[in-house]
């Protein structure tokens, strides 16, 4: 499918996407009650590792409000 679409669609559409504090809030939630299995683990850590920062930095945000 990415070959049907221009490049320049394909880096405007992940330019547009982001996450709000409810998204990384139940994206975190959705992690912690999951199980992974080996090599799941070192990618799930990371994953929770940024989203945990983000996470953060908005929180940081409506606190300094």
């Amino acid at each position: 499918m990415s070959k049907l679409v221009p490049q320049a669609v394909r880096e405007s559409v992940v330019k547009k996407a982001s996450l709000s504090i409810k998204d990384t809030d139940f994206l975190l939630k959705l992690i912690l009650k999951s199980t992974f299995e080996g090599s799941e683990l070192e990618v799930a850590f990371r994953v929770m590792e940024k989203l945990a920062t983000m996470h953060k930095g908005y929180l940081d945000e409506t606190d300094s409000r």
